[in-house]
């Protein structure tokens, strides 16, 4: 399927590209990463439901067991069993599972973000869940944040 026929029908022609990228993705160990003495990485996630660490529980879809059962061991609103491909990054760089941008109880946010739905597109933008709406969450979720932290209403560990 040529790229154009792939994203007239609402696909990724790069998706596979992606996929395979990401597999033979060396750890960030091995690739030389590496967080300046003291400080902690942060990851910022953008996607489809590769990634979507719970974009459904967040627009009010209950998702029922047998959902989350292999590793969580209680549903997550996540459209998968276990873990994908963003939760062994975070695992291999030893910071927490991103919280998914649209939860509004129980988030944290001090390692990132998961801008990250299911059902997301790259084309065209003004589809209900679009790469480029993803993109907008992240410049707004930056300015608040900064908003924030000059209020004193959040604090940034900095060394």
């Amino acid at each position: 399927m040529s790229a154009a026929a792939a994203a007239a029908a609402g696909g990724s022609a790069l998706r596979p590209a992606l996929a395979l990228a990401l597999a033979l993705w060396p750890s960030p160990a091995r690739a030389g990463f590496s967080c300046r003495p003291g400080a902690r990485p942060v990851v910022f996630n953008f996607g489809d439901s590769n990634s979507d660490t719970g974009g459904p529980a967040a627009k009010g879809w209950h998702i029922a067991p047998p959902e989350g059962r292999a590793f969580f061991h209680h549903p997550t609103g996540r459209f998968c069993d276990g873990r994908l491909v963003i939760d062994f990054l975070c695992e291999s760089l030893n910071i927490s599972y991103l919280s998914p941008y649209l939860k509004a109880l129980g988030s944290n946010y001090s390692n990132g973000v998961n801008f990250a739905i299911s059902g997301s597109t790259t084309l065209p933008r003004d589809a209900l869940f679009v790469l480029h709406g993803q993109v907008q969450e992240f410049f707004f979720f930056k300015a608040r944040s900064l908003e924030l932290i000059n209020q004193g209403l959040f604090a940034v560990q900095m060394k």
